[in-house]
């Protein structure tokens, strides 16, 4: 059985738990099939915000209001105003054609349960579906949403991975977030490695299907390392090609963000473009990249690149294993005037780090003490603040406890 099709015009019936007003015919029909007809199917019209109103206005007591944007001039002022009068048992997901975070983020703010874009995928609309039938609508507690930190290398060897761990190592051990680290190179990948473990299966699958990403898979393949910090990544064969979905990192993340307050994404240089839409949800980029001229070409040519990709999103330069070749490098000074932009972080050449890693330990945790670790954790803190409620914890992690500080200042 589908749901009824009906126009703008038309007496509604409120009597569905579901009232859909969308702008296109292509969108009625998929909402005709993707939301059953029946006892919980859904009353669909031809409009948009105005039209849900009226509907309200005259009766309609739906449980969720599906409501088409694409046409709207004001469509924040109008999904508010909707949300008003909806009551208390009523939750809004609005459509749109516009893929925007920014405007996703205004819409839920202004109480929409959720924002999706067309064309509708089945398996996004009857989440956002279930998730108000459970009563999470818009009225219940928000829920706080993994915010993301993309790490980028310019090139191989520069320690890119090395900087994702430490940062999210730094994220989980030091500010106490719940922090997953993914490693999207599946073949050459060594951020499970690093740490010693085993990485999870079935990322690759996941990544070439994405409708099979969900919930029970991001449980099976996520590996804990500590109680705050689990890693999902692959390890798969070198003489097989694979072929990722462009979508399926977006929906990846939004799994994991569901769970995980802050997501280290560690991306292979070839992937960005592939993962345009990941990068333009993230809080900052880190681009890493040593002294040498190779890298200072290409850092200068993913810089270009990821200003492009994900023009709204700080990105911060780290300059990593300086030291490390000092007969090749160039200086700090030439390097960023080369490159025109600062190095947001320098992080020295660190034997005692690097051996520490070798025994499965961060590189911000291989040399707790060190200025490679001081450097990170400054990094950090300029993406993430942390917590007020930790000083203790945050005290060391920054140098010491008040106590410490205030017996270094009767020194100086």
């Amino acid at each position: 059985m589908t749901a009824a099709m009906k126009l703008e015009g038309t007496e509604p019936v409120g009597e569905a738990p579901i009232l859909a007003f969308a702008s296109d015919a292509e969108t009625i029909e998929q909402i005709g099939r993707i939301v059953p007809g029946g006892r919980r199917g859904a009353d669909i019209y031809e409009g948009g915000p105005a039209g849900a109103g009226r509907a309200l206005d005259q009766g309609a007591m739906p449980t969720v209001v599906i409501v088409d944007i694409s046409g709207s001039a004001q469509p924040v002022d109008e999904i508010a105003e909707l949300s008003a009068i909806s009551g208390p048992g009523c939750a809004v997901i609005a459509i749109g054609a516009a893929n925007d975070i920014g405007l996703y983020r205004q819409l839920v703010t202004v109480g929409a349960a959720d924002y999706l874009v067309k064309p509708l995928e089945p398996q996004d609309l009857r989440r956002a579906i279930l998730t108000a039938h459970s009563g999470e609508s818009k009225h219940s507690e928000p829920e706080r949403r993994g915010e993301v930190i993309c790490v980028v290398g310019a090139r191989g060897g520069v320690g890119s991975t090395s900087v994702a761990i430490g940062t999210a190592w730094l994220l989980s051990d030091g500010f106490g977030r719940n922090t997953a680290l993914i490693d999207l190179d599946l073949q050459f990948g060594t951020a499970a490695l690093s740490l010693d473990l085993e990485p999870g299966s079935g990322m690759r699958n996941a990544l070439e299907h994405p409708d099979r990403i969900d919930s029970l898979f991001i449980a099976s393949a996520m590996v804990a390392y500590s109680d705050k910090l689990s890693v999902l990544g692959g390890e798969e064969p070198l003489d097989e090609l694979i072929e990722f979905k462009p979508e399926a990192f977006k929906r990846l993340t939004d799994e994991v963000a569901d769970i995980a307050e802050i997501l280290v994404c560690d991306i292979p240089r070839h992937m960005i473009g592939a993962a345009g839409e990941l990068l333009g949800s993230a809080k900052a980029i880190l681009l890493v990249t040593d002294l040498s001229l190779s890298g200072l070409r290409d850092a200068m040519r993913l810089r270009t690149a990821l200003e492009r990709l994900a023009p709204q999103v700080p990105l911060k330069v780290v300059a990593n294993r300086v030291g490390h070749a000092k007969g090749v490098e160039l200086s700090r000074a030439e390097f960023e005037k080369s490159l025109d932009a600062k190095i947001d972080c320098l992080l020295g050449e660190d034997p005692k780090a690097g051996k520490q890693m070798l025994n499965g330990k961060p590189l911000a945790a291989g040399s707790a003490k060190g200025k490679t670790a001081e450097a990170l954790r400054a990094l950090v803190q300029q993406i993430v603040e942390p917590p007020e409620d930790r000083p203790g914890l945050l005290a060391r992690l920054l140098g010491g406890t008040d106590k410490a500080k205030k017996k270094a200042a009767k020194k100086g």
